[in-house]
């Protein structure tokens, strides 16, 4: 007890955070005139350079060119070599795709791992057993009606196609192997409904290996970031600016996963199949974008989000950090809602604008992956957490629940998830041997 808490331990900072809190210390009085210079640079790298990725569209495959049709495919890539960002595929996987079944190599941005070739695995090794066993196992469901209207629209918006017979799919395919995978929803601790699609027991995630050790931040991230400006601070001897406050602000895109293209050939190993409540029969559509549920494309997409963060620090000069499509960003109270409308500037130049129902306008206070953090007390290095009061009232309705009528096990494992992450932001996570009972 005397020890110091898991939250407090001192955590291992990216080179362009503290770059990011270099310049915020060393040229704080030239932020915004640096910061709209970069944007005008970056305005005028698009427009020279879009010969070149009107180019590139027309080599890409249709339904690619669909997913990726408001990203700027072009400027991405050229961005990605003047940066020397050393995922040096990420420019080829927007044109072409992603991968999101079999084998996922390297990206150059995660640590690695080593996959032996025996653990690699034919995708559509057993797919035609697989998918008989798994149509005579389909019937009506209480969620249909959700799945339905999600799907068709994933389809009116070019991620999908939409929704097939059977014979449709195989002439589609025109008569190649393809693998089936179901699709079912669930309900978060928001009451939010997520569609997502079973991986596990479509054998996907059985066949599909990765070379990329992934790594996130947590709900504590916006107090990492202002532990690197105090420690630029201390380190130039430079106090505290006493005419200066913090403020955090947040950011969401959305659609995040299916703006992200999919490789074709690997689309075939992840056919969506549901149950159609009106056609009472089960249809299928093949997906351009990313679908919840693959192990690959976690993979995939965060090699955008990361690439994406690492613009923001390093032109932008911002304390900025992403979480899957969560954003979180802290700047000094004089420049934070310049430097806010800054990132949402680049983000809409780079094609991939935040959704405006999910912004967090900068203020003392913010939500970060379901935690609120109150940066008021920054400048005396102090960043208060507390759960968001949704979650902690999700807690209590199930725990009420279990004593009324049971605790079966999606219950129990609702109640783990939910509680596993409030208990981050209420006891520094010394909390989770407690739940081990659930």
């Amino acid at each position: 007890a005397e020890g110091i808490l898991p939250a407090e331990r001192p955590v291992m900072v990216d080179e362009d955070l503290k770059f990011a809190a270099a310049m915020m210390v060393g040229s704080r009085s030239e932020l915004g005139r640096l910061r709209n210079e970069a944007l005008k640079a970056i305005r005028l790298l698009k427009h020279r350079w879009k010969p070149v990725t009107a180019k590139l569209r027309k080599v890409q495959q249709e339904g690619i060119r669909q997913v990726t049709m408001a990203r700027d495919i072009g400027l991405l890539t050229l961005l990605s070599i003047v940066m020397l960002w050393p995922d040096c595929t990420f420019g080829e996987h927007l044109v072409y795709g992603f991968p999101g079944v079999g084998h996922c190599e390297w990206s150059g941005v995660f640590p690695r791992r080593e996959v032996p070739p025996s653990q690699k695995i034919d995708p559509f090794e057993g797919a035609a057993r697989h998918n008989r066993d798994l149509l005579l196992s389909m019937h009506p469901g209480k969620n249909d009606r959700v799945i339905l209207e999600r799907s068709i629209a994933d389809a009116e918006k070019g991620f999908a196609t939409h929704p097939m017979t059977h014979e449709e799919l195989v002439k589609r395919l025109d008569g190649k192997d393809f693998r089936l995978i179901r699709r079912f929803v669930i309900t978060q601790a928001s009451n939010k409904q997520r569609i997502i699609d079973d991986a596990a027991a479509g054998g996907q995630s059985e066949a599909s290996t990765d070379e990329n050790m992934l790594g996130f931040c947590n709900a504590l991230q916006p107090a990492h970031h202002l532990a690197a400006l105090t420690a630029e601070l201390t380190d130039s001897n430079t106090p505290w600016p006493h005419d200066e406050g913090i403020l955090s602000g947040g950011e969401d895109w959305p659609d995040a996963y299916r703006h992200t293209p999919m490789r074709p050939e690997e689309s075939r190993a992840c056919v969506v199949v549901w149950w159609h409540p009106e056609k009472k029969m089960p249809v299928f559509q093949v997906y351009h974008g990313l679908l919840f549920g693959l192990p690959n494309v976690v993979t995939s997409f965060n090699r955008w989000s990361k690439f994406a963060q690492a613009l923001v620090r390093r032109l932008l000069m911002i304390l900025f950090s992403m979480y899957f499509d969560d954003a979180t960003m802290q700047d000094w109270k004089s420049e934070a809602f310049h430097s806010q409308a800054c990132v949402a500037h680049l983000m809409v130049i780079l094609g991939s604008p935040w959704a405006p129902d999910k912004s967090q306008n900068t203020s003392q206070e913010g939500d970060f992956l379901g935690l609120i953090h109150d940066v008021s007390q920054a400048g005396e290095g102090v960043v208060h957490f507390w759960p968001r009061e949704s979650l902690v009232a999700k807690i209590f309705s199930i725990i009420n629940m279990a004593r009324e009528v049971g605790f079966p096990p999606g219950a129990a494992s609702k109640l783990h998830g939910v509680a596993n992450f409030t208990e981050t932001g209420m006891y520094a996570r010394i909390g989770r041997a407690g739940l081990w009972a659930i």
